[in-house]
């Protein structure tokens, strides 16, 4: 007996919440242990972040281009993290590899822990095409689709980053962490297989005719478009993670230590990412043009961003030593807001160069150009432009470009549908007809 189709998009959605759980504590105790083995915490914390996103970018492109011809893309998703866990378990020994702090031996250490952890990042880069794949059979679903999927995986990393930096790595070694968290990847990937047997290999369409509020959601949009999103994905990535070096640095002026200052940061964004993505996904955002959505979402963050300035220096000129512990969740709201609006840009990105023919190639293109984005953001921001010029001066610059891109996009969207828009969304009501007339020989067909 199969699993009806709500409660498998339900199942995948939990196992997205504990991989992204798992994913982020993985990325907290591969930055302890590559510091306590090698002696410089700086160095490692860049590495395993470089690492970490360049795994995950090749991942969604090598992975996203197979995703499409994968027949079972949810039995592929729990190989992936059955492999995960089990690379997890020995990853110790990557570190046990790293030879001693030396200047002659530098090379080497780069070269062993970028070699060592490549694979399991690698591996969790292509969880999102296939997932994404998994889920949608017509576009118009597409948005909901990764907006709840993004969302969901996002919510979960916040949970692991927080346990992990709080709770986990104070009390458990660093190793037992691995351990434990890798049998969870393991047990995890297990579950899935063990589901496999009973959910469809793809979920159908759940036959919803299309009204005229969703029609917008019925557009495959045209090449050029395809291009703006790829130029989203990256502007998002670079612009977010630059946000949040400077936000870092101004909140370890701020709170009693940088560590607070970058967990409460990090619980910002990610949270801010997540109700972004859910936002949407919602009934709401899918009744207007989402290229005018995105263009407002980026006006709103601009917007925002300049009101957090304005109350954050107004808090700098006022008060003096740490900020009181009751001012923390104040400051977690200032953050939060524009993150928000901000969230909602990667998975719009998604949708504006996606649709249901070929979604697992085009998530995981824009997936990865958004990871190499957020890379960049870390290069340019961390080790050029602050270093150099201040956070403040990375902070308005950032602030300006969301105004700028902004202003573009709303000019162009109000130029009115790409060109053969309409006509895709015309080809994709009839299949969302006949998709409703007919789910059951849908899901056969696909099955087969």
């Amino acid at each position: 007996m199969s699993i009806p189709a709500a409660y498998a998009r339900g199942a995948v959605y939990l196992f997205s919440f504990l991989a992204g759980a798992c994913g982020l504590t993985y990325e907290v105790v591969w930055s302890r242990l590559a510091g306590a083995h090698t002696g410089d915490t700086d160095m490692a914390n860049a590495l395993v972040l470089g690492t970490f996103m360049g795994g995950l970018a090749l991942g969604a492109r090598l992975f996203g281009a197979r995703a499409d011809t994968i027949s079972r893309p949810l039995r592929a998703y729990g190989l992936l993290e059955m492999a995960i866990g089990l690379y997890a378990l020995g990853s110790p020994l990557v570190f046990s590899a790293v030879p001693p702090t030396t200047a002659e031996v530098l090379p080497t250490r780069v070269f062993v822990l970028v070699l060592g952890l490549l694979p399991p990042t690698i591996l969790m880069g292509g969880a999102f095409p296939l997932l994404t794949r998994y889920l949608t059979s017509r576009t118009v679903d597409l948005r909901r689709n990764v907006g709840e999927l993004y969302g969901v995986n996002t919510a979960g990393a916040v949970l692991g980053g927080l346990l992990a930096g709080f709770v986990l790595l104070d009390t458990v070694d660093p190793t037992r962490v691995l351990a434990g968290v890798g049998a969870v990847n393991l047990a995890l990937g297990l579950l899935i297989l063990r589901a496999t047997r009973r959910a469809p290999d793809r979920l159908p369409a759940d036959g919803t005719p299309l009204t005229e509020a969703g029609l917008a959601d019925a557009v495959a949009y045209g090449a050029g478009t395809r291009r703006l999103a790829l130029g989203l994905a990256a502007f998002s990535g670079l612009a977010t993670m630059a946000l949040e070096v400077a936000w870092t640095r101004e909140l370890t002026r701020l709170l009693a230590s940088s560590t607070e200052g970058l967990t409460l940061m990090l619980a910002a964004f990610l949270s801010g990412s997540a109700l972004g993505s859910w936002a949407l996904a919602s009934r709401l955002a899918g009744r207007f043009a989402l290229p005018g959505v995105v263009a407002a979402a980026l006006l709103a963050t601009s917007a925002l961003l300049g009101l957090a300035r304005l109350v954050l220096d107004g808090v700098l000129t006022t008060v003096a030593g740490p900020l009181p512990e009751h001012l923390h969740l104040p400051c977690f709201a200032l953050l939060l807001l524009p993150a928000v609006a901000a969230g909602m840009v990667f998975p719009a990105a998604v949708r504006l160069g996606s649709d249901a023919r070929q979604v697992g190639g085009r998530v995981g293109h824009i997936y990865a150009v958004n990871t190499l984005g957020t890379l960049a953001g870390a290069v340019l921001a961390g080790l050029v432009v602050l270093p150099a010029l201040g956070g403040a001066v990375v902070f308005h610059a950032v602030t300006l470009a969301y105004a700028v891109a902004g202003l573009v996009l709303w000019r162009t969207a109000a130029g009115g549908p790409p060109g053969g828009a309409r006509a895709d969304a015309s080809r994709d009501e009839r299949a969302s007809t006949h998709q409703s007339e007919g789910a059951n020989a849908f899901s056969t067909t696909v099955r087969n």
